[in-house]
């Protein structure tokens, strides 16, 4: 079995903190059971879950790129 370095391993643990769909999923996979050798076929998503998680991730990204385009028009792209 591989393992991740220290550094990945510190990242994840601060996206957890940090990221709160993340940091629910935990207490979901400490019920998880790696699946016989040969049997490894991920699970469907319950319909709801994906309705929810789709609306978010649309969201997000439509946010991002009106912030683009605002900083865009700005002349704010690009300076530091």
């Amino acid at each position: 079995m591989k393992t991740l370095s220290p550094e990945i391993i510190n990242l994840i643990k601060h996206h957890l903190t940090d990221c709160d769909f993340c940091g629910a999923e935990l207490p979901l996979l400490a019920h998880y059971e790696a699946p016989v050798k040969g049997e490894c076929k991920a699970p469907e998503i319950p319909i709801n879950l994906r309705i929810l998680a789709e609306s978010l991730l649309c969201k997000n990204a439509r946010e991002r790129r009106q912030s683009e385009k605002s900083s865009m028009k700005f002349g704010l792209v690009g300076e530091s």
